[in-house]
């Protein structure tokens, strides 16, 4: 049965499909010679270069909120709950994207250097 299958694909899509698809998904674009390395070289570095500012930012919206709260005199525990929640609930997807793109690139270089180390 699977030879029938694949004489069949074979007919319709030619002899190499499964070889042509993975040659095909295996193509990183975004290497250091792919068709698009030079944007996203650009791309990481604005990003790299923007998210230590939102990090700050959202520490001094942080600080500005609670001393509004903390200046009111219906300050109550909870409003100071919810400010460090809603602060975490920002600031939690930025840290696990830097620390995915740190591991990313600790992993990157290590890869460079063990190669030049084989040469």
């Amino acid at each position: 049965m699977e030879g029938i299958l694949e004489s069949m694909l074979n007919q319709i899509c030619g002899a190499d499909l499964f070889e042509s698809i993975y040659e095909t998904l295996a193509i990183n674009l975004f290497s250091s010679g792919g068709a698009y390395s030079g944007v996203y070289s650009a791309v990481r570095s604005l990003y790299n270069s923007i998210m230590p500012i939102g990090v700050m930012m959202m520490f001094i919206y942080f600080m500005i909120a609670l001393v509004d709260k903390l200046s009111s005199e219906t300050f109550t525990w909870e409003q100071f709950f919810r400010q460090l929640a809603m602060v975490l609930a920002a600031l939690l997807p930025m840290l696990i994207t830097g620390y995915y793109n740190l591991q990313g690139s600790l992993a990157a270089v290590s890869d460079g250097e063990l190669r030049n180390l084989q040469q």
